[in-house]
C-alpha cells in the first residue's frame, strides 16, 4: 500500500515567522506500516510558539 502526503503551512497574520511544526513517520511492524502524523499550530501568536511546536515534535519524533 503507497501513501500520499502533502502539507501547507502559514505564519498567520499576527508574527513575522512561522510557529507551525508537523512529523510525518511511518514504521514497518509485524501488524503492517503505522503512521504517525502530526501538526502543532503554533501558540496564536504568543512569544515562543515555534519553541513549543518543535518541542512537541521532537519528542514525539524520539518516542515513535
Amino acid at each position: 500500500m503507497g501513501l500520499l502526503v502533502a502539507y501547507h503551512t502559514d505564519k498567520g497574520i499576527k508574527k513575522r515567522t512561522n510557529q507551525d511544526a508537523l512529523m510525518m513517520k511511518s514504521i514497518r511492524t509485524n501488524k503492517g506500516i503505522i503512521g504517525l502524523f502530526v501538526v502543532c499550530d503554533g501558540m496564536g501568536g504568543l512569544d515562543k510558539g515555534e519553541l513549543a511546536s518543535s518541542t512537541v515534535i521532537n519528542n514525539l519524533s524520539k518516542w515513535f
